[in-house]
């Protein structure tokens, strides 16, 4: 077995780490999730915290809004009057979180923000999410001759 050089073994570290190498999540991510489950959990606003997340993601994801609220040039205070300018579309706790993310440069972030948050509630509910995927014959010459050519695969989420 070849041993790795210095530089070489941190470079993958680096990559791993700030990237779960299973879900993709990274690991600010994870983090900004994890405070936001906390504080959801702490106040017994869980579900109230998973429409604020969606609304927070509808609105960071759109790619025009990301492009503004991403882009350097437009001064910090500007970008941040943008999310708590009329009309109001967030409500004040989840409009500080979308300032908080242009704020530390994670608006790119906020999908993977609300996902790990859905996971993390799931879990302290005891909720498993899968998907099914199952096959199915598209006619009824297919169904009499055993499915073999035509056939069709789909999935659903659970």
């Amino acid at each position: 077995m070849r041993k790795r050089g210095a530089q070489e073994a941190t470079t993958e570290q680096g990559r791993l780490g700030v990237e779960d190498p299973v879900t993709g999540t990274s690991r600010a991510a994870r983090r900004y999730a994890k405070a936001v489950f906390q504080l959801a959990e702490q106040d017994r606003q869980l579900g109230e915290w998973e429409r604020r997340l969606t609304a927070v993601r509808e609105l960071l994801s759109d790619p025009e809004v990301a492009a503004v609220l991403t882009n350097p040039t437009i001064p910090n205070d500007q970008r941040m009057a943008l999310i708590s300018a009329p009309p109001h579309l967030l409500d004040p706790e989840a409009t500080n979180l979308a300032k908080l993310l242009i704020e530390s440069n994670r608006v790119r972030d906020v999908a993977a923000i609300a996902e790990e948050f859905q996971r993390l509630a799931d879990e302290a509910a005891g909720r498993v999410r899968a998907t099914v995927t199952r096959m199915s014959c598209r006619s009824a010459s297919a169904r009499r001759s055993g499915c073999m050519s035509w056939w069709t695969l789909g999935s659903s989420a659970v």
